[in-house]
């Protein structure tokens, strides 16, 4: 009796372990093994990652952002001084050597009479006698004079450029800006100081040679008059110099640590070290 009821124990006990094997089973969630076929084979679906959008808008046209970026770099140029006042300077370079050779060369631009009418420029290299030749040499040396002040002028111009600054809100007397050179190296002064020496003594020598010049080639001009248009041309060119030799008068003609510009219309003063070239305060 005890057998009959032990074995049927057991198979109660099979029944209730093979049902619960089987709702594992439906539980569970099926995954691919070597036993079951490519078909029953379940994949999980993966999440596809987001797109990431880039914060500023991508330009797709390479020409377009090739603009942009040449734009951006433009505009970070001009809104350097420096690079603003070098500019500036190069323009203005280019009108001055105009109005020299206008104005020294005076024997060759000014309309003169010749036996067949208007002299032309080829008759006006062939001198009639020893003060036309002179004067038509001295023309030359006095244009080449003007010349070296100019290239002395940029000289100058470039390294206050470099080594100053314009800051409005400095004291621009004197002793401020000689105190504000000593933040300069001994090197960088002393070439601030050797140019701007180099370009008055240059500027009060033109001025002399410019008088001189005007009054030989008066004299040839007005030997050989043709009709008013000697006479406009004449004073046209005069003139045409006299203004830029009076700005320079006023730009050399200041205390030594005074630092006009030569170039720039509107007359500024340059009275501060430029911030990338200021250094420990030297004691002179």
């Amino acid at each position: 009796m005890e057998a009959k009821e032990e074995s049927v124990k057991n198979v109660a006990e099979s029944i209730v372990t093979a049902n619960v094997e089987t709702t594992n089973k439906l539980d569970m969630k099926l995954v691919p093994t070597e036993n079951i076929s490519t078909v029953e084979k379940i994949k999980e679906e993966e999440l596809e990652p987001e797109e990431v959008r880039p914060e500023f808008p991508v330009i797709d046209n390479k020409e377009i952002a090739d603009d942009e970026l040449e734009k951006t770099v433009m505009k970070s140029i001009m809104n350097n001084q420096d690079n603003q006042q070098k500019i500036l300077m190069s323009i203005t370079f280019l009108f001055e050597m105009y109005r020299v050779i206008m104005s020294t060369l005076l024997v060759l631009f000014v309309p003169q009479q010749c036996d067949m009418g208007p002299c032309s420029v080829s008759d006006k290299t062939k001198p009639q006698d020893q003060f036309e030749l002179f004067t038509l040499v001295f023309n030359f040396i006095t244009f080449a004079s003007f010349v070296a002040m100019y290239i002395l002028e940029s000289k100058r111009e470039l390294h206050l450029i470099n080594y100053l600054d314009i800051n409005r809100f400095k004291p621009r007397d004197n002793e401020s800006v000689g105190n504000e050179l000593d933040y300069l190296s001994l090197k960088r002064r002393n070439r601030i100081e050797v140019s701007e020496l180099n370009y008055q003594y240059s500027s009060y020598l033109n001025m002399l040679l410019f008088m001189l010049n005007s009054l030989f080639s008066g004299v040839v001009v007005f030997n050989s008059f043709l009709d008013s248009k000697t006479v406009t041309v004449f004073l046209t060119n005069i003139l045409f110099m006299t203004s830029k030799l009076y700005d320079v008068y006023n730009t050399v003609n200041t205390k030594p640590y005074v630092f006009l510009s030569a170039y720039l219309t509107r007359k500024i003063q340059y009275n501060d070290i430029d911030p990338d070239k200021r250094e420990k305060k030297n004691k002179v």
